[in-house]
């Protein structure tokens, strides 16, 4: 036998695929095969995979890995034949998640910029596990009318925009409705900035925005029941966005470094 590793055409075809800028794919060294990954997104992403496999095994258990941003070829595992005589083939399936689901440290003591213009004033109309759409959730919503130009409150790298909805209703069933902008920073927390007006949103996938920047105008489209702009940070836990409470820079010259409350107005008096 000239080649002791025979694979079906159509599985070593069905091998090779991505996801929204993810591929996975193979390469045949010698005897063995390499499982690598190209992550053409701007934030690293968590990736598990599960083989079918026949007369092969992978080098080591793992099936989560951490992609790092704009990475190419990075090699996932190696598989190789238990007996060099037999047919072998593989398939595999994957999953991925935006950010490190490991990485559960964050810089907690950052001060966030108030999301929208200087000299501008708005009233936060929920606050941290409120009672519409908040619960169990840092999350806070600016009651802002539509159009209002919309601010990175912090440094860091657009990785998701939406702006092509323009549907809005106050219950749970318009949450595939929603727009949004979401931004990666350097601790490796997001921040979501949703409910943008169609068409709304000033920047895109991969620009490098700091802090202040206008990135979108604000909206009533999704989950909503009224003009405003809904703000929150979080890692990811796989799945999951595990939200986190925020401190803002307020007042003429943001000297006060403040947690937000509902029912009060703040003021961004500073660049």
């Amino acid at each position: 036998m000239k080649n002791p590793l025979l694979f079906l055409l159509y599985l070593i075809t069905a091998v090779s695929f991505g996801q929204e800028n993810i591929k996975v794919y193979h390469k045949m060294v010698e005897k063995s095969i390499k499982i690598l990954v190209d992550n053409q997104k701007y934030c690293p992403v968590t990736l598990v995979i599960d083989f079918e496999l026949k007369n092969l095994k992978p080098v080591d258990s793992n099936n989560t890995f951490v992609v790092p941003a704009r990475s190419d070829s990075m090699l996932l595992t190696t598989l190789v034949p238990l007996d060099l005589k037999k047919r072998s083939f593989f398939k595999y399936d994957f999953k991925y998640y935006f950010g490190d689901a490991f990485r559960t440290m964050y810089d907690s003591l950052y001060h966030y910029h108030l999301p929208f213009e200087k000299n501008k004033a708005f009233e936060v109309i929920q606050g941290y596990n409120g009672d519409f759409s908040h619960k169990n959730q840092y999350a806070i919503d600016f009651e802002m009318p539509k159009g209002t130009k919309v601010c990175a409150a912090r440094d860091g790298v657009v990785v998701k925009v939406i702006d092509s909805n323009n549907i809005s209703c106050p219950s749970e069933e318009c949450k595939k409705f929603g727009n949004q902008v979401l931004i990666y920073h350097e601790d490796g927390t997001f921040a979501d900035y949703s409910h943008i007006k169609f068409k709304g949103a000033k920047v895109k996938v991969g620009d490098d925005v700091k802090k202040g920047r206008v990135i979108a105008e604000s909206g009533n489209v999704g989950y909503s029941d009224g003009p405003h702009l809904h703000f929150m940070v979080f890692r990811k836990e796989f799945d999951k966005d595990i939200t986190l409470p925020t401190k803002f820079r307020t007042g003429k010259n943001g000297d006060t470094i403040e947690e937000l409350k509902p029912h009060s107005k703040y003021m961004r008096g500073y660049d």
